[in-house]
């Protein structure tokens, strides 16, 4: 099905076109704007220095054409108190609700566990965001709090639900 690997700087050409895309831009709280293919360049070139070692991001890659379907990454690695923020984007949009989000999260948080020794993850989801909140629930992610009106979203703000998975 899928493999977890490094990020290479070549990832940066498929990544721009789902920057383009104004649907998966509105269901991440990451950087919502569009870019430039040398913003989204300069991103992977960054992610793969890593200097301030606070984060592992990895490329969600294809086992039958080894095309790159997303990005699984730990941001903001807290190494004393072993916690980190978790996120997902599968940007190929023919593997959306195939398991493959499923299958990826899962081995990012056996490496979160077994490789990086942390003990608990943090995530966030847009309170309209059904699919991606039933998706971390399912995974044994708790609710620990919402922040209101955190995320400007189509003209509005809306609630941010915080989920938590101790390891």
């Amino acid at each position: 099905m899928i493999t977890l690997r490094a990020l290479k700087l070549e990832d940066a050409d498929t990544s721009y076109q789902w920057r383009a895309d104004a649907e998966i831009r509105a269901n991440i709280l990451g950087f919502r704007l569009p870019v430039s293919r040398e913003r989204e360049r300069e991103w992977v070139e960054d992610t793969v220095r890593n200097r301030a070692g606070d984060k592992a991001v990895l490329a969600i890659e294809s086992l039958e054409d080894h095309s790159l379907l997303g990005y699984v990454y730990l941001d903001k690695i807290n190494w004393i108190d072993r916690t980190a923020w978790f996120g997902i984007l599968i940007g190929n949009r023919d593997h959306h609700r195939r398991g493959v989000g499923r299958v990826a999260t899962e081995r990012m948080l056996d490496y979160a566990k077994n490789q990086l020794n942390l003990r608990k993850i943090m995530a966030e989801v847009v309170v309209y965001n059904q699919a991606s909140d039933a998706f971390f629930r399912k995974l044994k992610f708790v609710e620990e709090g919402r922040i209101k009106e955190k995320a400007y979203l189509n003209g509005v703000y809306h609630d941010v639900c915080i989920l938590t998975k101790v390891l």
